[in-house]
């Protein structure tokens, strides 16, 4: 199976005025990276975060191409803490309802396997 690795850093990007903004609020992630398994290649990524809440994120994968009626490649990012199991709930469900329903992703697959990552 194809590995590799990144390194997340989640940043406050200053795109709108403070007053209007939680200073909390993270809105850019910058990967690096770090690690892949022999053979696997991989383009840098590049994300526009289209939905997210205090559980979840959809961010379309801007260095795939759109389909052919111009349907957007999304990944759907649980927040999950260390040793926590990923799981969808019913908080999740307002993330997965906008991701099922604005992004074009025919075939979900699940990309983070947490022990290939301990």
């Amino acid at each position: 199976m194809p590995t590799a690795k990144f390194l997340m850093e989640f940043s406050a990007m200053d795109t709108i005025s403070t007053k209007a903004r939680n200073p909390v609020l993270l809105n850019y992630v910058n990967s690096t990276f770090l690690y892949a398994a022999y053979g696997y290649s991989l383009p840098a990524p590049k994300w526009k975060f289209i939905y997210c809440d205090d559980t979840c994120a959809v961010v379309e994968v801007l260095s795939k191409d759109r389909d052919m009626n111009g349907g957007r490649k999304c990944e759907l990012w649980i927040r999950v803490g260390r040793k926590e199991k990923i799981h969808l709930s019913a908080a999740t469900e307002p993330c997965k309802t906008f991701f099922l329903s604005s992004c074009y992703t025919p075939y979900p697959t699940e990309v983070y396997i947490a022990s290939l990552c301990e």
